[in-house]
C-alpha cells in the first residue's frame, strides 16, 4: 500500500478516484510547521547564529491544528501498512517546503519520495507517480530564506514602523508601495503632447481626418516619436476640416482598400493575467475571489496549477479542445 500527501481535501477526493484502493490518498492542509510562533519559546527571536556559509538551522514548530492532521496520517500509514509515501503538495517553494517537512516527519514510517504534477488529471498523475524523486533542497533553501527576510525585516522594522504610526512594514508590501510612489511620480510629471483630430460617424462607420503623411515636417508625433496620422498640431487646419464636414450634407467614398485581418488567440493565462481580465475585463472580481474559484477548478482538474507565468498546456487537452471545436463548429473553424 502507498500513501500520497496533497495539500486541500478537494484534491485528495479527485485523485483518491484515480487512483482507487491502492493507494490512501490524504490532505496535510497546507503548512506542517513553520518558524517558532505564539508561545513557543523562540517565538520572540530574530534570527538564529549560523557559520558564513550556511542558512540558520531554527526549531520548527507546529502550525495551527496541524500536529493532529500529522497524527492522524501517522496513524493512517501504520494501520495500512504503508511501504512508500509519495508527497504531491503544490510544485512550487512552498509546496517543496512543506514536501520538506513531511519527509522529515514520516521518514521512519517509510520511504518518502517527491512527485510533481501541474494538473488533476489521471494521465498527469500517473506520470509523477511513475518520476517520483527526492526533495528539490535549493526550492526548500530558498523558502527558508524567504522566511528568514520575513522575519529579519518583520523584526528590525516594527519599532520603526511603531515610531511612525505605520499599520505595517513587509519584505514585499513596502518595496511594492514604493513601486506605486515611483509610478504616480511620473504619471504626475507627464506633460502630455497636444494635438488636434476631426472625426464624423455615417452610417456607423467611423471617419477620421488624415491630416499629414509621415514625412511631413509637422507630422504630429507623440513623446516617443510615434506618428498618428489622424492628428495635428495645426488648429486651423482641424478647424478647416471641421467647417467641411459641419457644412458637407454626405461623406463620399472614393477608394477602398481591401486588406486580410488576422487576430492571433489569446495565450492561456498566467497568474497575473488571470487576475487583471477578471479584475477588470470581466467583471470587479477581488484577487480573493478569483484565487478562490481558480483553486476549486484546478482542485476538481479543470485546469492547471493556478500560480504560474508559464502558458504551456497539456498535449491530450489541447486534443480535446480540437475534437471539440471540430464536432460542433467544423475542422475549417481550427488554426
Amino acid at each position: 500500500m502507498k500513501m500520497l500527501i496533497v495539500e486541500s481535501k478537494a484534491k485528495s477526493k479527485t485523485i483518491q478516484k484515480y487512483l482507487g484502493k491502492s493507494f490512501i490518498v490524504r490532505a496535510c492542509m497546507g503548512h506542517v510547521q513553520d518558524l517558532p510562533s505564539g508561545k513557543h519559546k523562540d517565538a520572540r527571536k530574530a534570527m538564529w547564529a549560523s557559520k558564513e556559509d550556511a542558512l540558520p538551522n531554527p526549531p520548527w514548530d507546529w502550525t495551527e491544528r496541524a500536529q493532529k492532521t500529522v497524527q492522524k496520517l501517522i496513524k493512517e500509514a501504520n494501520e495500512g501498512d504503508v511501504d512508500e509515501i509519495l508527497l504531491a503538495t503544490d510544485p512550487d517553494r512552498e509546496g517543496e517546503f512543506i514536501a520538506w517537512r513531511l519527509s522529515e516527519i514520516l521518514s521512519d514510517i517509510a520511504p518518502c519520495k517527491r512527485i510533481v504534477f501541474h494538473e488533476i488529471t489521471k494521465s498527469a498523475i500517473n506520470e509523477a507517480i511513475e518520476n517520483s524523486t527526492e526533495i528539490d533542497v535549493n526550492l526548500v533553501d530558498a523558502a527558508k530564506v524567504r522566511r528568514f527576510m520575513d522575519r529579519l525585516v518583520g523584526f528590525r522594522t516594527s519599532n520603526f514602523a511603531r515610531s511612525w504610526r505605520l499599520k505595517s512594514m513587509g519584505r514585499v508590501q513596502t518595496p511594492t508601495l514604493g513601486f506605486v510612489v515611483e509610478r504616480e511620480l511620473e504619471r504626475e510629471a507627464f506633460i502630455p503632447t497636444p494635438y488636434f483630430s476631426v472625426s464624423a460617424i455615417a452610417e456607423g462607420i467611423n471617419f477620421s481626418a488624415r491630416f499629414h503623411d509621415s514625412a511631413d515636417d509637422d507630422a504630429w508625433r507623440d513623446q516617443e516619436g510615434k506618428f498618428d496620422s489622424s492628428r495635428t498640431n495645426d488648429e486651423d487646419l482641424a478647424k478647416e476640416a471641421f467647417e467641411s464636414l459641419k457644412s458637407a450634407s454626405s461623406i463620399t467614398i472614393t477608394e477602398n482598400k481591401e486588406s486580410t485581418y488576422t487576430r492571433r488567440a489569446s495565450p492561456p493565462f498566467t497568474t497575473d493575467a488571470l487576475l487583471q481580465a477578471a479584475g477588470g475585463r470581466w467583471s470587479n472580481w477581488t484577487p480573493k475571489k478569483t484565487m478562490r474559484v481558480a483553486g476549486d477548478l484546478y482542485n476538481a482538474g479543470h485546469i492547471t496549477y493556478i500560480r504560474t507565468d508559464s502558458t504551456r498546456s497539456n498535449c491530450a487537452s489541447r486534443a480535446g479542445v480540437k475534437k471539440v471545436i471540430e464536432e460542433r463548429w467544423g475542422a475549417d473553424q481550427l488554426g
